[in-house]
């Protein structure tokens, strides 16, 4: 199988269609989370090769805190999604120097391109 990927979303609905889609282009769903606190637990226990990280989830920690931890401290590869593209969220973002950064609605190529790389 190819790339390892945990997906961090609190809209249940979204995340199952990810979980769905992403095992066709080869790649393995290690786990479906909706919080950041679970979404580091989770990286640090499977270790994916890259995170799918909403950025706006439930619990105390938002997705670019724990996309910063998973990325710093455990290295693992990030690729951020959010609907909301302002220049304070996707500044915030990209500092983190994330593989990727995707609006929603997803564009579904361009994901499929980014987790083949990472």
């Amino acid at each position: 199988m190819g790339r390892r990927v945990l997906i961090v979303e609190d809209e249940v609905f979204n995340g199952m269609a990810l979980s769905m889609m992403i095992p066709q282009w080869g790649c393995e769903v290690l786990d479906l989370v909706t919080n950041g606190e679970d979404a580091i637990r989770v990286a640090e226990a499977a270790r994916p090769d890259v995170v799918l990280m909403d950025i706006n989830i439930h619990g105390s920690i938002d997705g670019l805190a724990a996309g910063r931890e998973i990325i710093d401290r455990l290295g693992i590869s990030v690729i951020f999604m959010t609907g909301y593209d302002d220049d304070k969220t996707v500044n915030a973002a990209k500092d983190l120097q994330p593989l990727g950064f995707l609006v929603k609605p997803l564009d579904v190529s361009l994901l499929k391109e980014l987790l083949l790389r990472a």
